[in-house]
This record gives C-alpha cells, sequence and structure tokens, in this order.
C-alpha cells in the first residue's frame, strides 16, 4: 500500500547550504519525486533562500538528464501516468497564478524523446501557505520554496498537515536539535 505524504523540508539560516541542496537532491528528487517520503513542502529560511535557490537549480541542472530510456546516460524518467502529470502542472500553475515564479527548470533540453508523462524538475519562489501544494502532495519533481522568519513559524508551517510520513530539517548547529 503506497501512502501519502507531505513531509517538510526545512533549512535554518545557519545550515550548510550545500549540504541542505544535496539533502533534497536526494529527498525530493528520486524516482521523479515519487515516494510518499519525498519531501513536499520545502521551508527555507529567508536570508538564504536566494543562495539555496541558486544553488539548488545548478545541482539540478549538473545531476538530471532526460530524454530516450535507450540513452545511457538519462537518469531521469516520467511521471506515472497523464492524471499525476496533470495534478502536478495544476499545483504549479495554481502556485503561479498567486505570485511564485519558475526560478528554473521551465525549459528541457531533450523533451521530445522524453516522452509522454514527462515533467522536468523545477524550482519555484515566492511561493506561500496558501497554495495547493501546501494541502495535498505533489508526488511530482517540483520544488516549492516557502520562505520563513523564525523557529516557532516554521515549526506549526511543519505541523500543519495530517499527512507527515517523514520530516526532514538541516541546522548546522546540532546541539539546536536537542534543545
Amino acid at each position: 500500500m503506497e501512502l501519502g505524504g507531505n513531509a517538510p523540508f526545512i533549512v535554518f539560516a545557519d545550515a550548510n547550504v550545500n549540504m541542505a541542496v544535496e539533502g533534497l537532491i536526494s529527498s525530493k528528487f528520486r524516482s521523479s519525486g515519487q515516494t510518499c517520503v519525498c519531501a513536499n513542502r520545502i521551508f527555507i529560511h529567508s536570508s538564504i533562500i536566494d543562495s539555496f535557490a541558486t544553488k539548488l537549480s545548478g545541482k539540478i541542472a549538473q545531476t538530471f538528464h532526460f530524454g530516450s530510456v535507450w540513452d545511457k546516460r538519462v537518469n531521469y524518467g516520467p511521471l506515472y501516468s497523464a492524471k499525476a502529470l496533470e495534478k502536478v502542472q495544476a499545483q504549479v500553475e495554481d502556485a503561479l497564478s498567486k505570485g511564485a515564479r519558475v526560478y528554473s527548470g521551465s525549459v528541457l533540453d531533450n523533451d521530445a524523446a522524453a516522452g509522454p508523462n514527462f515533467y522536468p524538475p523545477r524550482v519555484i519562489v515566492g511561493a506561500t501557505t496558501a497554495m495547493r501544494f501546501m494541502e495535498e502532495e505533489t508526488f511530482g519533481p517540483v520544488a516549492f520554496l516557502v520562505p520563513f522568519e523564525t523557529e516557532d513559524e516554521v515549526v506549526a508551517l511543519a505541523n500543519s498537515t495530517n499527512a507527515g510520513l517523514a520530516a526532514y530539517f538541516l541546522p548546522r548547529i546540532s546541539l539546536a536539535c536537542i534543545a
């Protein structure tokens, strides 16, 4: 049985941004974002969100290769169905209609060869809690970056779901996790 999730991924101001990007690549984009424990609601401290978006976009471009399944360099595949593709597209359209913008990932290097149900990894900035992805699992390769200011604020946001199978957080100082 595959259960839904709406996992938060929290990056605090003192986090190692490179390590956080590596963690998000692994926890958001595995299997084209189609596992129940994939990060879905990505909260980045407002003081580092620009740097994070830039580094994440660069890492995505460097890591993933799209195209025909017969090409040995290809390591990124399609969504599991047309319905899944429609849901991801609807979430992105909802976010864009409410003021978010595509930071990276809007152009495919070889979309014709990628086949049906393919959606490129995307980074969306300017995301807010009023957007559809906050309430439902994306189950696709879109990183909606939501800025936050305080620890209390982000903990409340992380806990504002009824479908939490996993949670990820990255501070630099591990003692902050104990306090």
